[in-house]
This record gives structure tokens, sequence and C-alpha cells, in this order.
């Protein structure tokens, strides 16, 4: 798998090798992002007008041991473990833009499953507190992908009985009174394999 597309209400969104394609909606002003960090060649892009921004390397070591949040073992007959697959896409990660921090080499949330056709594991950064930014890896058939979104975002969480073998649905919480309240507003976006590409369903939330 070389690239990552997205497509919500009707326009499509491709992360291609080492960029994100940043693609206008023509339903509303919102902004769609996926971003990859493939180092292989780029494919083909939908007919668009388009701004390619490269991603930068990422500026520290690839963490030497990876501990998972996953509370059942996975089968690894179809590809890499869990840690595995996590340290790979660490090493392609660069820092987080806002904090210029690294990303914590622990998951803080998994349904990573080297057999499913699209699963994805959580991250944040470094000494992140409640607040701090979130990223989903995106994985098929343990295979890293590339992000959900092209910028991280806080209060980022699976929902898991809504996901599948070939979809993830991330719940995005914002405009909440305070960090450890439950008020606020709740986005479901829904992130599918179509045999291809991913295919981002929703949009979310700006």
């Amino acid at each position: 798998m070389k690239a990552i597309a997205a497509a919500a209400t009707g326009v499509a969104v491709l992360a291609v090798a080492g960029a994100a394609i940043y693609v206008n909606r023509s339903t509303s002003d919102e902004d769609q992002w996926m971003a990859t960090t493939s180092t292989s060649a780029a494919t083909s892009v939908p007919t668009s007008s388009t701004a390619v921004v490269p991603l930068a390397p990422r500026s520290t070591a690839t963490p030497s041991s990876i501990a998972s949040s996953s509370t059942e073992p996975v089968d690894n007959a179809c590809g890499p473990t869990e840690s595995e697959a996590l340290t790979e896409a660490l090493s392609q990660l660069p820092d987080e833009s806002t904090t210029n921090r690294s990303w914590s080499p622990r998951s803080i949330g998994s349904n990573f499953d080297p057999c499913a056709d699209l699963s994805t594991i959580l991250v944040t950064i470094e000494g992140a507190t409640g607040s701090s930014p979130m990223q989903a890896l995106m994985f098929h058939r343990g295979e890293y992908l590339g992000t959900g979104t092209l910028d991280a975002r806080g209060f980022t969480s699976i929902d898991y009985p809504a996901s599948t073998e070939d979809m993830v649905v991330l719940t995005y919480r914002t405009g909440q009174s305070c960090t450890a309240c439950d008020d606020g507003v709740t986005t479901s976006v829904r992130f599918q394999w179509d045999g291809q590409a991913v295919q981002m369903l929703d949009s979310p939330p700006p």
C-alpha cells in the first residue's frame, strides 16, 4: 500500500509518498487532510487543484521498545506484532508540529490486527497531559499507511463497537468546558478500506 485516499461529501483527498495532498471540499469550507509517510513513489492524484506539503523527517531516534495497551493478544500470523508495527510507524512520523515534541512509544488506544484490512493505534506526545495532541496511525494488514488526519487532535478515541475488520471509527470531542469534563460535542469519523485505499467517510470537526 503506497497511499491513503480520503473522501467525504464527494471530494477525495489522497495522501501520497512522503506528502499530504490537500483538496478543497466542494460542499464545505472545511479542509480535509490525510497524511502518510511511505517512502514509495507517488501515485496518481485526483484532477483537482492541490497543494503538496512534504513531511519533515523524524528528528528523534526510533524507539527501542514499545509498551502496548492492547488488552487481548492478537495472532500475528498475517503480519507484524503490534510492537513491531508501532515501532515502524513511529520511525516515519515527524515530531508533533504544535508542541515540537516526539511521539510517545506507548499506545494509548488500539484495535491493531495484522489480519484486518484496516486497524489503528492511537499515540500521543511525550510528557502528555489530558488535552495533548493525539494521532491515529492507520494500518492495512499490519502495514503502516499514515495518519488519519494531517494535524494531531486532542480528545480522540476509538469507537470499538462501531469499528469492523475494514473500518475504523474515531470519536473526536470538542468544545468541552474543561479537560476532564464530559460535555462538549462528539463527532464520529469513519475510515474504511475500499480494497485499494482508505476512504474518509465523514468530516472531522474543525
